[in-house]
Order: C-alpha cells, then structure tokens, then sequence
C-alpha cells in the first residue's frame, strides 16, 4: 500500500514536470518566432523609411540589405562572446569574486563593446558610400536622429531603474 502511494505520487510528479517542460519548450518556439517576425517586420520599416526620406534606388536598397546581412554575421559572434563573459561576471558576483579575478572580465567586456561599435561605425560608414551626394546630407540626418532615439531611450531606462 505505502509502494503504490509513492509511485502513484511519483507518477503524478513525472506528468506535471512533463507538461511543465512541454509549455516551456512551446513558450520559447513562439518567442522566436515572434522575434523572427519583429525582425523582418523592423526591415521592411526600414526599408520604407531609406526609400521615402532618402530616396535610394532599388540598386542602392539591395546595396544596403547586403551591407545589412555582412554587418549582422560579424556582429553576432562578438555579442555571444559578450553575453557569455557577463555571465562569467555574473557567476564570479554570486560567489563574491576579489577584484583580481573581476578586473579581466571588465576590460574583456569593454574590449567586446568597442569591437562592437567599431563594427557598427564601419557599417554605416559602408551604407553611406552607396549615397549620392544629394543623398548625403539626408542619410546623416537620419542616422543623427537615429543616434538620438536610442540614447534617448538608454536614459529612460536608467531613469526607470532608478526610481523603482
């Protein structure tokens, strides 16, 4: 009688972590799908956007989706490289690291952010080649703007983290 009360427990257990495990592996399916779509829906408004306020020739958007492609292969390894040392970071702050052995990880992560934006400044310096000179002046208004609407939102951020 105690046996089948503990397999019968056990049993019970094994299907709730079974459906636990399942909803988790479908939740993360439609999370990346999701963030497939947003992606493409983000290029398409893009594109829109280099059309309408620059006026690039389709010539010139297929330039700039190539340049797009390269620039997002580069770039990726580098920001799993990244993510993987903040771990190491974060795991080194739970066991209470000494500075010694925190200290790499920073310049490690600093040296990654660099690379990043050096990648990034030489991607749109690329993009900006396939401009024509009346195009120019646009395209570095656009990026301006665009540069200010990121910090813009980097600042909200750190004001909202402040004050919770």
């Amino acid at each position: 009688m105690k046996d089948t009360k503990v397999y019968i427990i056990l049993i019970i257990s094994l299907a709730i972590l079974n459906v636990f495990s399942i909803g988790f592996i479908w939740y993360g399916h439609i999370k990346d799908h999701k963030g497939k779509h947003d992606r493409h829906k983000n290029e398409h408004r893009m594109e829109k956007i280099l059309k309408k306020n620059i006026g690039l020739s389709e010539s010139q958007m297929q330039d700039f989706h190539e340049a797009r492609s390269r620039h997002f292969e580069q770039i990726k390894p580098v920001e799993r490289e990244l993510m993987t040392v903040k771990k190491v970071l974060f795991d080194a702050n739970v066991r209470n690291a000494e500075k010694e052995e925190i200290s790499p990880l920073l310049r490690k992560i600093g040296d990654l952010h660099i690379k990043i934006d050096s990648l990034t400044y030489e991607h749109f310096k690329e993009l900006r080649s396939y401009c024509n000179e009346s195009q120019i002046e646009e395209f570095d208004k656009m990026l301006e703007r665009m540069l200010r609407k990121e910090f813009g939102k980097r600042a909200k951020k750190k004001a909202n983290k402040r004050s919770r």
